[in-house]
């Protein structure tokens, strides 16, 4: 069950890489820095909401990070945000998730920023989450 886990893991950030923009990045002389290891945060509940639920993960985890133009790297302030989503997955392994980025602008304006709008990974809850 815990390399389905890192599997998922795996799979939403793939999905948030491949999502966030078509460009590749400037090769660096050096390679990026290993991702800090990750530790189960304890999630915060709003009272009324189902844990385990769509509304769970939307309301208490967050389903948007943003990206930098021309970047791949996910914003700082969002960072905290992907970090919940690991852990309300690996907390919760039996939903399966979708990640959507350009696939479905939320705005369709040729202004940047509108573009800014749309530089960014959804994740939602396709199955197995509580209703």
């Amino acid at each position: 069950m815990k390399i389905s886990t890192i599997m998922k893991f795996a799979a939403l950030s793939a999905a948030l890489v491949v999502g966030a923009c078509t460009t590749k990045q400037q090769a660096a002389s050096a390679p990026p820095p290993p991702p800090p290891p990750m530790a189960a945060a304890p999630v915060r509940q709003a009272p009324g909401i189902l844990p385990g639920s769509l509304q769970d993960f939307k309301v208490n985890v967050g389903d948007t990070v943003h990206f930098a133009y021309n970047e791949y790297n996910v914003q700082d302030q969002d960072k905290g945000t992907l970090q919940k989503q690991a852990s309300w997955l690996n907390r919760y392994p039996s939903v399966q998730t979708v990640s959507y980025g350009k696939e479905r602008p939320i705005c369709t304006e040729s202004n940047e920023d509108c573009w800014a709008q749309n530089r960014r990974g959804v994740s939602t809850i396709t199955s197995g989450a509580s209703s």
